[in-house]
């Protein structure tokens, strides 16, 4: 399933939510944006993918059909669903990611962007930001590719290596508790 905005008023895309497995976000020369989605599981007819522009925002969330009942037999902890989603969106624009699941991949020049992520990880290709990014996981790991940044990062029981040829350029703050901390050059 496809969806497409027009992003001319949009200055930020926000996701929010706990039933997302995978989000890749790809930065392109567009005046669109567009969201794939592919929902794959036992219980994926009641889930619903809540998308709505606001104040100069797309937000994306995730719910359930007022007819949904939840499973209660035995084999109910074995019912899964994976949500995935491919996003497009123009080159500066800022990204916001609020999830305790998801692991999330980037491509591209963006805006600001915040992550705050569970047991996801953050990938980030090409990885540029305009004025700041921050990336906060409890266990996943954190791998970026950049060339500009002035890096602050820490993680508590996870390694760090970051590249000596990044040069200064905007804050990038990443922490993680358990996961691994990786930033090298961009070729």
């Amino acid at each position: 399933m496809s969806q497409t905005y027009d992003a001319e008023s949009v200055k930020e895309l926000y996701i929010n939510s706990n039933e997302i497995f995978e989000i890749t976000i790809t930065a392109a020369d567009t005046d669109q944006i567009t969201v794939h989605t592919i929902i794959d599981g036992e219980i994926f007819a009641s889930t619903l993918l809540n998308t709505a522009i606001a104040s100069n925002v797309l937000k994306i969330t995730t719910g359930k059909t007022p007819d949904y009942e939840p499973f209660n037999d035995k084999l109910s902890a074995h019912k899964v669903m994976a949500i995935e989603l491919e996003i497009t969106v123009p080159v500066g624009l800022n990204v916001s990611v609020y999830s305790t699941l998801a692991g999330v991949g980037t491509y591209g020049a963006f805006g600001q962007v915040h992550m705050d992520l569970g047991r996801g990880h953050f990938k980030g290709e090409g990885f540029r930001f305009r004025e700041s990014a921050t990336i906060n996981t409890i266990s996943g790991s954190i791998e970026l590719d950049i060339d500009k940044a002035h890096v602050t990062a820490q993680s508590r029981n996870g390694t760090i290596v970051i590249s000596p040829e990044i040069t200064l350029g905007p804050t990038l703050k990443l922490q993680s508790i358990h996961g691994d901390i990786t930033i090298v050059k961009s070729l």
